[in-house]
């Protein structure tokens, strides 16, 4: 299947396609915008560029992030968007072979499927579906905190 990014959630791994990774970033000052869903932690200044910064844990209905020296913001280019998603740590990339991936369960709609690394799994994330599915809630009026 690829290289992946992998970052962490809590004690979980995902996988990210690294062609859709442009950067791993160190956390940046972020400037919460009122009014927007609580996964949305606000907007930061990338060299120059206003991106968006979503904590994915929350996202996926993990407590909040908490930031620490391992916290990190992930940059993503999806189809029509470049993001930001913060997650507790990007530990490295990995390559994974078609035949190490099962499918994901269809009721899971933000992973294309399960990798097996040594005795752990790695979740491989949708990324259009990931971001279609924070866009659209933001638009239906997500839960939002001030």
């Amino acid at each position: 299947m690829g290289k992946f990014v992998t970052v962490r959630l809590g004690n979980e791994q995902y996988g990210v396609p690294i062609e859709n990774v442009q950067s791993i970033e160190t956390i940046k000052p972020i400037t919460r915008i009122p009014g927007t869903p609580a996964f949305v932690k606000g907007v930061m200044n990338l060299r120059g560029t206003v991106l968006g910064v979503v904590d994915l844990g929350y996202l996926f209905g993990l407590k909040p992030n908490e930031l620490n020296e391992d916290t990190r913001i992930v940059i993503v280019n999806g189809d029509d968007d470049t993001v930001g998603w913060l997650v507790d740590a990007a530990d490295n990339v990995v390559d994974i072979e078609d035949k190490d991936i099962q499918p994901a369960s269809e009721d899971n709609e933000f992973l294309l499927g399960l990798a097996k690394r040594n005795d752990d799994v790695l979740a491989i994330l949708d990324l259009s579906c990931v971001l279609n599915n924070s866009r659209n809630q933001i638009r239906s009026g997500y839960p939002v905190s001030v």
